[in-house]
Order: C-alpha cells, then structure tokens, then sequence
C-alpha cells in the first residue's frame, strides 16, 4: 500500500509560478511572483533570495550541474551558479515574450529550448565553462 506523510508546508507572500528540484533532491527553487527561492531540502534553511523587481518568474529548471536556469515575463533569461555560500549570476535577453518553458539537453553539450507564446529558440553555449562551479553543491 502507498503512505503519504506530509514533510514541509511552506507559506508563500505571493503567487507560485514555477517550481523544480535540483537532480538529487538536494535544493529545490520556487519562483514566486518577481522573486527565486531556493531551498536546501535537508533542512529546509532559505538559501537563496533572488529578486526581480517589476516582472514575473514564469519558468525555471536546473542543469545537471547544479546551475539554475529561470525564465521572466520580460525574455530575460537568468543563469544562477551556486557556489560556498556565495553564489553568481549572469543573464541576457532572449525575446519581448515571456519565457514559459526552459528545457536543457542533458547530453552536455549545453543546449537549451525557450518556449514563448509562439515561437520556441534554441540556444547553444559558448564559454560555458566559465559559468560552471566545479564543486560539490
């Protein structure tokens, strides 16, 4: 027989857009209105607050690199690299349309799907070795 048990209630001051656990299981982000939470799932301690004032977080997911890639209302596409309790980001516009949909190829060579209203643009990466952390998250 399949048991449930509850394991975290959160209570959110806005409207969740997106959610998505790291591969693992170990931090799982929540994009709620204009700002990305992350959590670290082992205690359940706020590890990242990341806000953009006067747009929405419509998408997010992560790469099996521990970065975190999130999409806003304003084609504005955000890479977030998490390092020891310090963490860098870096970003650039990718449409006027809202990013709803991110999907990255897992096969590492650092592709990436943005789906907007109707389009949808593939991505390929240069350099992407300088956005990487190579470290254990």
């Amino acid at each position: 027989m399949l048991a449930y048990t509850l394991e975290k209630d959160f209570t959110l001051g806005g409207q969740v857009q997106c959610l998505s656990f790291l591969p693992g299981g170990r931090y799982l982000a929540i994009g709620i209105d204009g700002q990305v939470c992350v959590w670290d799932t082992t205690s359940w301690v706020l590890d990242l607050q990341y806000h953009r004032n006067g747009v929405l977080i419509c998408s997010l997911t992560w790469d099996l690199h521990g970065q975190l890639f999130f999409g806003c209302s304003d084609g504005l596409l955000t890479i977030v690299t998490f390092g020891e309790k310090e963490y860098c980001s870096k970003g650039f516009c990718t449409s006027q349309q809202p990013i709803k949909f991110i999907a990255i190829n897992p096969s590492g060579n650092f592709r990436l799907a943005l789906g907007e209203d109707s389009e949808v643009t593939i991505w390929s990466f240069q350099g992407v070795h300088s956005l990487l952390y190579h470290g254990a998250l």
